[in-house]
């Protein structure tokens, strides 16, 4: 699995280059020439990386996608050397914002969710990991109650978390994604390249990654 990759973080801080495009129909006609130019150089650097990187994509979807959805798209690509760390969801204010003449949105913009949700113990005493419609309305609910303590973690104005709209949205509409950041093999990863659905695609981090398994390791010690 890929989902080991360390992330390094400067200054309480860990810097991405992904972001995403919400699939409101005026703006995808609008950009669609920018969309195009700006995920064909995605793939092309994913072909020019050697073979042996993990790379990591945000890739944005035509439309609003169940959960269930998305994992079968996932699965058609053979999901098994892939790792779905974030998925972007639509929590109603993304349409209302998509309205502005701004192309992107950046993964700090997006709300969203990561693959395993790390929520409270419930009721049994289970920790919930799986990602579910379930978990994920939970999580709202969770960040609803608590919107203040969120505001200020957060440092964002009320106006830019709309918590408890948000949950009522996704309430009433269920769980769409719109996005997901992917991480894998980097020249599998150019499997995502012919799926029809895919409006735009960006590019983040890039390591080099160890496939092998070692029958014994150690430590070196500086004497």
């Amino acid at each position: 699995k890929t989902s080991g990759v360390e992330k390094k973080f400067s200054g309480g801080k860990y810097d991405l280059n992904l972001s995403f495009v919400y699939p409101d129909p005026k703006k995808l006609k609008q950009h669609a020439k920018e969309y195009k130019e700006w995920t064909n150089e995605t793939w092309k650097a994913l072909e020019n990386l050697p073979k042996g990187t993990v790379s990591e994509v945000a890739i944005s979807f035509d439309d609003t996608y169940s959960l269930k959805e998305v994992q079968q798209k996932m699965n058609a690509i053979d999901s098994r050397d892939f790792s779905t760390s974030w998925y972007a969801l639509n929590t109603g204010h993304e349409q209302k914002t998509s309205t502005k003449d701004e192309p992107l949105i950046d993964l700090t913009s997006t709300f969203g969710f990561p693959e395993f949700l790390d929520l409270p113990y419930d009721h049994k005493g289970n920790q919930t990991h799986s990602t579910s419609k379930s978990n994920v309305l939970n999580m709202m609910k969770l960040l609803a109650d608590n919107e203040e303590t969120v505001q200020k973690v957060r440092q964002l104005d009320h106006s830019d978390l709309l918590l408890k709209q948000r949950y009522s949205y996704v309430k009433k509409h269920g769980v769409g994604v719109y996005g997901v950041v992917i991480t894998g093999p980097t020249k599998k990863l150019l499997k995502l390249k012919n799926d029809p659905s895919i409006t735009y695609a960006s590019l983040g981090d890039v390591e080099l990654w160890n496939w092998f398994n070692r029958p014994s390791s150690g430590t070196l010690m500086n004497q």
